[in-house]
């Protein structure tokens, strides 16, 4: 990652959008907005995280999106919540494995805000 002017390191980019992760996840199911629902989420948390090397189009390879989703997308989401001051670590890979885009909406909402209990 470059430093920015005066040798500190690039601070986050803008905060991803609050979601209620219930709605999320029933919205998952209408599958063209499901999909655009989902990229949008992963796009605020690269915008973000503004890490070049974090793979966005990960979740649609065949079967490289289920170590994407279980092991790089919670480890993005993790250095996310670290950048905005959160002490939580992401949600657990069962989670992420089962209700992916609630586990994923209910973490970028802590992004957005570290004291978000919802």
């Amino acid at each position: 990652m470059m430093g920015a002017p005066g040798g500190g390191m690039a601070g986050p980019g803008q905060k991803p959008t609050i979601r209620n992760p219930i709605v999320t996840l029933i919205m998952i199911c209408i599958p063209i907005y499901g999909l655009i629902v989902y990229y949008g989420m992963i796009k605020e948390l690269k915008d973000f995280t503004q890490d070049p090397g974090f793979m966005m189009w990960g979740w649609l390879i065949p079967c490289f999106n289920m170590y994407w989703m279980l092991l790089l997308l919670p480890a993005q989401v993790t250095k996310a919540k670290q950048m905005a001051g959160s002490q939580k670590p992401a949600r657990s890979i069962l989670l992420y494995w089962l209700i992916g885009p609630y586990a994923l909406a209910a973490d970028l909402n802590e992004v957005a805000d570290p004291n978000w209990t919802g």
